[in-house]
């Protein structure tokens, strides 16, 4: 709220002067070289506050957003009029129908100058060029559906859209970058405990976990997490996810104990609200095993992996990256059983895999 208006940029006033100024010598214009001037003079003057407008950035003072655009540009269109009728000195000016033509267009020019000041750009305009500015990486492309202009919160998650798919391309830091002043943002307009703020939170924690920066990442989880169970209950989707993050970062940080009893009850949650045979409860039962197996838990981490890949593998398909990440597991399960044969056999195929779909310098 604050930042809008907190300062009046000096292109807001170049908008409001440039226009009556250009009206204002277009009028004296009139009476020196006709009215073909006026049109450029005119269009210049509208094309400044267009351009004001885009400097500004969409920047609203208070007492701009009560007045209404089309009636600022209407009253310039009338002194437009007068300035002319004065500066020809004699009423019959006002028959000339390209007077009235420039006139209409002048105010009309002045109107939109001062929509695109109150209103802000459109908002496809403006996410293409967050895209442009501040993404950059392949496959980013079109803008988003539907001509309406779309508020704040909505524009955050847009580019929390963008951020997410650079996740998933890899660039994690990347992702951090841009997932951070996007939490920032929801966090003054929304408020810390509105369901975006928390997956955003989510997705930051995921991107610093990636990264190695597992200290950073629980930080994050922790309040996350409670507000989450409070407000959404424990058995939400946003909610498992969440506790599903930290788990992570609980067992890269060597808390084992503290990790298994984090995914137990998120497997739990996502058994009943998901089905056993869910993605998200498979990647579960996986994290789960892996922890089983750092803990020295063998013989559990061996049937609980044995039998989320076969799921897996029917489900995700024997090359899909939560597929193949179960498999590496289990055969350091076999590696730390001393079955280097199995071992060998799955890490081979794992890295086969990879290598086919990610490219071997992923």
């Amino acid at each position: 709220m604050n930042q809008a208006t907190r300062s009046v940029p000096s292109s807001l006033w170049l908008a409001l002067v440039a226009g009556v100024i250009a009206l204002a010598l277009a009028g004296v214009e009139q009476f020196v070289a006709g009215s073909v001037v006026i049109g450029v003079l005119a269009g210049a003057g509208v094309m400044i506050a267009v351009l004001a407008g885009v400097l500004a950035g969409g920047v609203r003072p208070g007492w701009l957003q009560r007045l209404r655009p089309i009636t600022l540009g209407v009253v310039a269109g009338l002194v437009f009029l007068a300035g002319n009728t004065v500066a020809s000195g004699h009423a019959a000016t006002l028959l000339h129908w390209d007077l009235w033509l420039f006139s209409a267009l002048g105010a009309f020019g002045l109107s939109l100058g001062f929509t695109v000041l109150v209103e802000g750009l459109p908002s496809q305009l403006r996410l293409m060029a967050r895209f442009i500015q501040q993404v950059r990486f392949r496959g980013t492309s079109g803008s988003p559906q539907g001509s309406g202009p779309l508020d704040p919160a909505q524009m955050l998650l847009k580019e929390r859209a963008v951020a997410e798919a650079c996740y998933r391309d890899g660039q994690y830091a990347k992702a951090e970058e841009l997932l951070r002043p996007i939490l920032e943002a929801q966090v003054r307009i929304l408020g810390r405990e509105h369901p975006d703020t928390l997956v955003t939170q989510h997705a930051l924690a995921a991107a610093l976990d990636a990264q190695g920066q597992y200290t950073k990442a629980e930080e994050l989880l922790r309040p996350a997490i409670e507000t989450a169970r409070r407000t959404l209950g424990p058995e939400d989707w946003r909610s498992l996810r969440i506790q599903y993050m930290l788990a992570s970062a609980c067992s890269h940080l060597g808390r084992y104990a503290e990790a298994e009893e984090l995914l137990r009850a998120t497997c739990d949650g996502q058994q009943k609200s998901l089905g056993p045979e869910h993605r998200e409860t498979l990647l579960t039962q996986a994290r789960l095993g892996a922890v089983y197996r750092d803990s020295g838990q063998y013989a559990k981490a061996q049937a609980m992996l044995q039998l989320t890949l076969e799921s897996q593998r029917k489900i995700c398909g024997p090359e899909g990256p939560q597929t193949l990440f179960t498999q590496e597991q289990l055969a350091g399960v076999y590696y730390a059983l001393a079955d280097f044969a199995m071992a060998d056999d799955l890490y081979r195929s794992t890295l086969q895999s990879r290598r086919i779909h990610l490219g071997p310098e992923h």
